[in-house]
């Protein structure tokens, strides 16, 4: 098969019998790409896997797995609820299951695992009628760095959420455990950076959509095995910008929504986002957050927001010079902008690939094996 650019500007697949298909110039790109690396071995292999995932006609058919409302019931009858077994990431507000596709159902195929999230009826404020349609805004979101939802089960009494099963650990088993935290600060925190643009790509696809996701911590994003990003756990996905509720950990809470219910939740996802970032470093908060924040009297509350505005992130970041000195200025830069008190930017502007911190990760990342998945992260629309 060739690929072929005409004078007119159109891009055509050729196949050996002679016919041809017209592809996308992103498409074509990818396929050039590819056939120059000939002969490099793994790596060429596992790129042309990488890319073969990420064609038009794959997300297309991506989309098409997804249930309508009216089979959405139906997903009980390819798998068996008696043949679960209980995963360590269980929580208060519901129980994490993973088992097995017992027939073929589209792109899943009979022995995939599939993780099905069991809420706690006690604790979940959705009725049917609402979960139905969270699933069905969950369903909208393609995209490499976040968890893929197929359908849900409304099964009497129970409810649960069928999800894309991903092997690997949580970013905070993996800064808490010695091995695999040496293995991300190898060769000058190379690895760090990967998943720091990976979360940035992921979260601003996100909020492209009108989307936020309320409750990101270390907890809720998966590392896999090769160091790609999943982002876990929308139970407090909105389409709203802002909600008059408080949700997610207190420790990753801008401080602003303590004193505003009304304050953008588009912020609080970079600020939270900005936490996460700053632990992965430094291993450690950057500002002393009383556990009991959301009990604090609303006196409390205001005086522990004027001590964030006041404190500078670059200061505190200070406090671990041998880690300080080794971090780029320009993610010191990117840190302090997402845990600035006062910061407006959005997404768009941080991962603008004109400042200098997205010039320096992609500098960086390109020296990686994930290199071809990593650059391809900003084509998904």
């Amino acid at each position: 098969m060739e690929i072929k650019k005409t004078k007119g500007g159109y891009y055509y697949k050729i196949y050996k019998n002679g016919k041809k298909k017209r592809i996308s110039k992103k498409e074509y790109l990818k396929r050039k790409y590819v056939n120059k690396m000939k002969g490099s071995g793994k790596l060429l292999k596992k790129c042309k896997s990488v890319i073969k995932n990420q064609t038009s006609n794959n997300l297309s058919s991506e989309r098409n797995c997804l249930l309508n409302y009216s089979n959405i019931n139906n997903f009980k009858n390819y798998i068996n609820l008696k043949k679960m077994n209980v995963m360590n990431n269980s929580g208060v507000f519901s129980t994490i299951y993973s088992t097995k596709i017992e027939t073929n159902i589209d792109n899943l195929k009979k022995g995939d695992n599939v993780v099905l999230k069991k809420f706690n009826n006690s604790l979940l404020d959705k009725n049917n009628e609402d979960l139905l349609e969270h699933v069905e805004l969950l369903k909208t979101i393609i995209h490499p760095c976040l968890i893929k939802v197929y359908s849900c089960i409304i099964d009497s009494d129970d409810k649960y959420l069928i999800m894309e099963y991903v092997e690997g650990n949580n970013l905070l088993v993996c800064i808490n455990t010695p091995k695999i935290y040496e293995k991300l600060e190898e060769n000058n925190n190379l690895l760090l950076y990967v998943l720091i643009y990976q979360l940035l790509i992921g979260i601003k696809f996100l909020h492209n959509k009108n989307l936020t996701h309320r409750d990101l911590k270390p907890e809720n994003i998966m590392i896999t095995d090769d160091y790609r990003v999943k982002i876990i756990d929308f139970d407090f996905l909105t389409n709203e910008n802002r909600n008059n509720d408080i949700r997610g950990s207190p420790l990753f809470l801008h401080p602003k929504k303590l004193i505003s219910n009304s304050f953008s939740n588009y912020l609080l996802d970079i600020w939270a986002l900005g936490v996460c970032f700053y632990i992965m470093i430094f291993q450690n908060l950057p500002f002393n957050i009383p556990s009991n924040l959301l009990d604090l009297s609303p006196n409390q509350k205001h005086i522990l927001c004027a001590k964030i505005e006041k404190q500078q992130v670059e200061k505190t970041m200070e406090r671990f010079p041998n880690k300080y000195h080794s971090i780029s200025y320009d993610i010191k830069r990117l840190i302090s902008l997402m845990l600035d008190y006062n910061n407006k930017s959005d997404m768009n502007f941080i991962c603008d690939n004109r400042q200098k911190w997205m010039k320096y990760l992609k500098k960086r990342t390109n020296v990686t094996n994930l290199k071809l998945y990593l650059n391809n992260l900003e084509n998904y629309n």
